[in-house]
């Protein structure tokens, strides 16, 4: 996957696994929770601990990867599908920790609950993504602006034709893997054809 996909990832709620399982990502101003569902990954499986497994592997490698693109940080909770076996459990545990040590932010999987959740902690070094664009949005607002738009990559000149293409006053550009940055562009209010 290219940066632009994966960092449209950043803006939904849901994020679809190759096995048809999901995870909802929901930021509070607390806690970030991460839960991971089957979806149609069980349909017609017969060995429901077998499938539930590998989806818990997948949903955790995405999980790691969503925490840096997204930038989330603090307590982090993961949901993942229950599973019977402890050696399953315990190669999960150590699958996520292999995945947070590839984070250049400081991360520590602490441990699963007796509910069965997952904490993770991360070391906050910058605000995550979700705020940094929805104070953009809210400034937009509070500015009378109509329309903002949000650009993935380093081209503005990309950037300028979207912002003509779709009639937005506001462009955000989001740029970097490891370390998300935007900056946005105030264009003229008249067209030039």
């Amino acid at each position: 996957l290219g940066i632009s996909s994966k960092l449209e990832k950043c803006f939904k709620k849901h994020v679809w696994l190759k096995s048809g399982g999901s995870l909802v990502i929901e930021p509070t101003e607390a806690l970030t929770v991460i839960d991971v569902n089957t979806e149609k990954a069980v349909q017609g499986k017969r060995n429901k601990e077998h499938t539930f497994f590998k989806l818990n592997k997948e949903a955790a490698v995405e999980a790691a990867r969503q925490m840096r693109l997204r930038n989330l940080s603090g307590i982090i909770l993961i949901d993942f599908i229950d599973m019977e076996e402890s050696a399953h459990v315990e190669e999960l545990l150590k699958l996520l920790e292999q995945e947070m040590e590839k984070d250049r932010v400081p991360a520590k999987v602490i441990d699963m609950t007796a509910l069965g959740l997952v904490e993770i902690t991360r070391k906050k070094v910058r605000k995550p993504l979700y705020e940094l664009l929805g104070k953009g949005k809210e400034l937009a607002n509070c500015l009378g602006q109509q329309t903002a738009a949000v650009v993935i990559g380093s081209d503005v000149e990309e950037a300028v034709a979207f912002s003509v293409r779709y009639g937005a006053d506001k462009v955000y550009v989001i740029q970097g893997e490891e370390s998300v940055s935007y900056t946005h562009l105030t264009l003229p209010t008249k067209r030039i054809v």
